[in-house]
C-alpha cells in the first residue's frame, strides 16, 4: 500500500519522464506526434524546421488526414513542395472512410492530382459506395470526360450502388453514347434490379446529337 506522501512523488517523477521524452524527441518526432493530436500550434512552429523534410511532412499530412485534422492538413499542404506520394495515400484513406473535407482538401491540389488521379479516385469512391465523395469529385472536376468516369461507372454497376450509376450516367455528356458499354454491362450479372432498370431508361432514351 502506498503512503500518502508518496502520490505525489510518484506524479512528480511521471511528469518528469514525460516531459525528459518530449525533450528529447527529435523536430520529426514531434511534428508527427503533433499531427496526429491536432496540435495546431507545435505543426504551426515546426513544419518549416530545417531538419523537416518532405519525408517528415508526408508522414505527418497522413496522419493529420487520418484524423480528420483538416487544418492542419491544409497547413501542411501551403508549407511542403513534394509530397505527392503521401497526399495520395492520404487521399485514399479519406475516400475510404467517407471523410469529405479532408477529400476536398486534397482535391484542391491540382499541382498534385491530376485528372488521372481524379479518375482513380472517382472509382474508388465508386466501388465503396461512397456516394457524398462521387458527388464531391464531379463537383471539384468538372472538365472529366466521359473516358475518366466510365471506370467509376462500371465499378459502381459491378457493386450495386444504384444512385451512384444514376449520377455517373447524369454527369455524362447528352451527346455521348453510352448504350455499347453499358449494353456489355448488363450482359454480366447485375445484383441490383433497379440498376438494370435504370441501365434500360438510358438505353433506350433518344440520343441527343450535337
Amino acid at each position: 500500500m502506498l503512503l500518502p506522501y508518496a502520490l505525489p512523488i510518484l506524479a512528480f517523477f511521471s511528469f518528469a519522464s514525460a516531459s525528459s521524452t518530449a525533450a528529447t524527441a527529435t523536430p520529426a518526432e514531434q511534428l508527427i506526434a503533433a499531427a496526429r493530436d491536432g496540435d495546431y500550434p507545435t505543426v504551426q512552429s515546426l513544419v518549416s524546421h530545417p531538419e523537416i523534410t518532405d519525408k517528415h511532412a508526408g508522414q505527418a499530412l497522413q496522419y493529420a488526414a487520418r484524423n480528420s485534422h483538416d487544418h492542419i492538413v491544409a497547413l501542411i499542404l501551403n508549407k511542403s513542395t513534394d509530397i505527392t506520394l503521401d497526399a495520395a495515400v492520404a487521399l485514399r484513406d479519406a475516400i475510404r472512410r467517407g471523410d469529405e473535407p479532408i477529400v476536398a482538401l486534397l482535391f484542391h491540389q491540382r499541382h498534385i492530382f491530376n485528372e488521372e488521379h481524379a479518375a482513380q479516385a472517382l472509382q474508388n469512391a465508386a466501388a465503396g459506395g461512397r456516394q457524398a465523395i462521387v458527388a464531391l469529385i464531379l463537383r471539384l472536376r468538372p472538365e472529366m470526360t466521359p473516358e475518366q468516369v466510365l471506370p467509376a461507372l462500371r465499378a459502381a454497376l459491378q457493386s450495386g450502388h444504384a444512385q451512384i450509376v444514376t449520377d455517373l450516367l447524369a454527369f455524362l455528356p447528352p451527346d455521348f453514347d453510352a448504350q455499347p458499354i453499358l449494353t456489355q454491362e448488363q450482359a454480366r450479372p447485375i445484383p441490383n434490379q433497379q440498376i438494370i432498370a435504370i441501365l434500360q431508361e438510358y438505353i433506350d432514351r433518344p440520343l441527343v446529337l450535337k
